[in-house]
């Protein structure tokens, strides 16, 4: 048995469909790293350990010499302005 050539085009169609919203959602992924990576140029972060709370719009600094992991950290937070 199979499927009359009108519900199979549908499936096919749904499938391309299914595609493109993944595609777009790659790209807005890559819009949003792009703009995440323009404030750390701005606030000059890129050489910090630094982390951007993108709820508030927070800068946390990790204090110098502090393991990567976050692990007994002492933060301190900064406002841009």
């Amino acid at each position: 048995m199979r499927l009359p050539p009108e519900e199979l085009y549908s499936l096919r169609s749904l499938q391309l469909q299914a595609q493109r919203k993944a595609l777009e959602a790659q790209e807005a992924d890559l819009c949003l790293r792009e703009a995440m990576l323009e404030i750390e140029q701005r606030y000059e972060l890129l050489a910090q350990d630094a982390t951007l709370d993108m709820q508030t719009g927070l800068i946390t600094l990790a204090a110098q010499g502090q393991a990567s992991d976050g692990v007994h950290a002492r933060e301190s937070t900064i406002e841009p302005s």
